[in-house]
């Protein structure tokens, strides 16, 4: 790869941030990467139900070996191409056994790696700043949403509210609606501002600022979110700096041979990129698209009948809640915190799988019933849903998506 003399101090400030980021993320969510049998897994593909448990083994002690060659360490420095390239397999094969490995911070960061191995640095930087500045955009537009405004938004400003001692409720609803598009607004601003070297200054401190304002309101003394959250969003921040106070080097004329490599690079990141665009198409996943913060994805909603929750172990009833007709809700999210310090996967096929991993492997065929609800409509908030009650329809209904829904039943 090659790198400006002037520039490799900064060069290796940015790859120094990536791999230590991404190893306290992976950390922060150790459970959720190693083999398991505290929370179902359901593969990307069937190919991923055929691999046996001992290679998702190897590959966690393979991807951090991998991510610690690739620190900026004087002895490791020969070693990090074959560090991120291992890294790379590694983390392809972790989301191909699971699904809910793709996390949006773990996706962001499995994009960047692609590219800093791929791409000499002028290309690099350029485009890790596209696609974080597509994040934000992306990440606001799935913002400009009836249920955003009625739930998770109105959570997230009366949380900074409270702070100073208001409440929300007492504002009347064009003013509430006028307080939770600050949210959104600040996401676009910094996108922006971002886009030009004579703004970007302001733009680092305009998103570094919000990162710090989430880091407070998810954090202990708010609305109390997972490590990992309030890691990423630091995390964000580090990158943010690193990446946009640097100075794109100048290009050199590229051998064909790199040349072709640094397609591969650009390819991945235009994909990255574009692909957001299709979410509401049905054709790419909520946090794929940076739906952050945003709760409009498709979902399930997944009952038991009282006279089968002996058949679950303590650890799953713990998180039923009533419903009616003699039917408990379980409350799939929680489950998915509790077990794996990790937000369930925000999809209704993923969850879906859940669901059939639940009924297959506790006996449920006949004591369960289940909602599938399509993504909400952004202007009302109103969702199409199917229902299921019986084990065969279930199937048929998996068969709908092209992306694997069925679980190992066979967990480590």
């Amino acid at each position: 790869m090659f790198i400006p003399s002037n520039h490799r101090e900064s060069w290796q400030l940015l790859r120094g941030c990536w791999s230590v980021s991404h190893l306290i993320l992976l950390l922060t969510t150790i459970k959720l990467w190693l083999p398991q049998n505290a929370f179902p897994q359901v593969p990307l593909s069937d190919l991923g139900l055929l691999c046996p448990v001992w290679m998702q083994t190897l590959a966690v002690l393979a991807l951090f070996s991998g991510l610690i060659l690739t620190l900026p360490v004087k002895r490791f420095e020969r070693y990090q191409i074959v560090g991120m390239l291992t890294y790379i397999a590694s983390m392809a094969f972790l989301f191909l056994t699971d699904q809910h490995r793709l996390q949006p911070w773990a996706y962001q960061f499995f994009l960047i790696g692609i590219v800093l191995v791929t791409c000499e640095s002028a290309r690099a930087i350029e485009l890790v700043r596209l696609l974080v500045i597509s994040i934000y955009v992306y990440s606001a537009i799935s913002k400009i949403d009836f249920q955003f405004y009625h739930t998770t938004g109105k959570d997230l400003i009366g949380t900074i509210l409270g702070f100073v001692g208001l409440d929300i409720n007492s504002f009347v609803e064009p003013m509430k609606t006028y307080l939770i598009s600050v949210l959104p607004a600040t996401e676009l601003v910094a996108a922006g501002l971002l886009c030009f070297s004579r703004t970007r200054k302001t733009g680092i401190w305009v998103a570094s600022l919000m990162h710090f304002g989430l880091f407070v309101v998810l954090g202990p003394f708010g609305l109390g979110h997972m490590p990992a959250v309030l890691v990423w969003n630091l995390a964000f921040v580090v990158l943010l700096i690193a990446l946009f106070k640097m100075e794109v080097p100048l290009r050199r004329r590229a051998r064909s041979g790199d040349a072709q490599v640094s397609m591969i690079g650009t390819v991945v990141v235009m994909i990255a990129v574009a692909l957001p665009v299709t979410e509401s198409l049905g054709r790419c996943d909520h946090w794929i698209a940076w739906g952050l913060y945003s709760p409009r994805n498709s979902r399930v909603v997944f009952e038991v009948h009282d006279r089968y929750l002996a058949n679950l172990p303590a650890e799953i009833t713990y998180f039923k809640h009533s419903s009616e007709g003699g039917f408990v809700t379980l409350d799939l999210d929680a489950w998915s915190l509790s077990q794996l310090w990790a937000p369930n996967y925000p999809q209704a096929r993923f969850q879906l799988g859940l669901a059939r991993y639940l009924v297959e492997k506790y006996d449920l065929q006949d004591g369960f019933r289940m909602y599938v609800l399509e993504m909400s409509n952004r202007m009302n908030g109103s969702r199409d849903s199917i229902q299921i009650a019986t084990f065969d329809r279930l199937k048929n209904v998996a068969k709908r998506y092209s992306v694997n829904s069925i679980p190992r039943i066979d967990n480590p």
